[in-house]
C-alpha cells in the first residue's frame, strides 16, 4: 500500500538524497520497450538532485495512478513510472498525450539516462 506525503516532505534543505525511479516505456510506432531503474545513490550529487528535483516538480507524489485517457493518438507511447523515496512508493501510468509539462521533464531526464548508459555498455 503506497504511504501518502506532500511533496515538500521529499527533501528537506541538506537532507542526502536517497530516490530510486524506474520507467518503463511501451509503444511507439515500432511497439518497442525502454526501461530504467536509477538510484539517486549512484549518480553524482548534482545528476541526484537533478532527479529528486524534477521529481518533486512533476508532483510524482500527489498525481493518481491513472487516468483516464483525454484522447487516442494511435503509436504514441505509455509511460509507467515508479519512485520510491523516504520509504514511500508510487505508481503511476500515463499517456504520452496526457502528460504534464512537469512530468514529461521527468521521463525526458529519464529516457535520456536509461540512453547513455545503452550508449556506456556498447563495446
Amino acid at each position: 500500500m503506497e504511504k501518502s506525503r506532500s511533496e515538500g516532505e521529499a527533501h528537506a534543505p541538506g537532507r542526502a538524497i536517497a530516490m530510486k525511479v524506474r520507467l518503463e516505456r511501451t509503444g511507439g510506432l515500432a511497439g518497442s520497450k525502454l526501461s530504467v531503474e536509477i538510484d539517486s545513490e549512484d549518480l553524482p550529487p548534482e545528476r541526484a538532485l537533478e532527479l529528486a528535483e524534477r521529481v518533486r516538480g512533476a508532483q510524482l507524489f500527489s498525481l493518481p495512478a491513472s487516468t483516464v485517457p483525454k484522447r487516442v493518438v494511435p503509436d504514441s507511447f505509455r509511460y509507467t513510472i515508479t519512485a520510491e523515496d523516504a520509504g514511500v512508493s508510487k505508481t503511476i501510468e500515463r499517456g504520452e498525450p496526457d502528460m504534464s509539462a512537469p512530468l514529461a521533464r521527468l521521463v525526458d531526464y529519464l529516457v535520456e539516462h536509461a540512453r547513455s548508459l545503452r550508449l556506456s555498455r556498447k563495446p
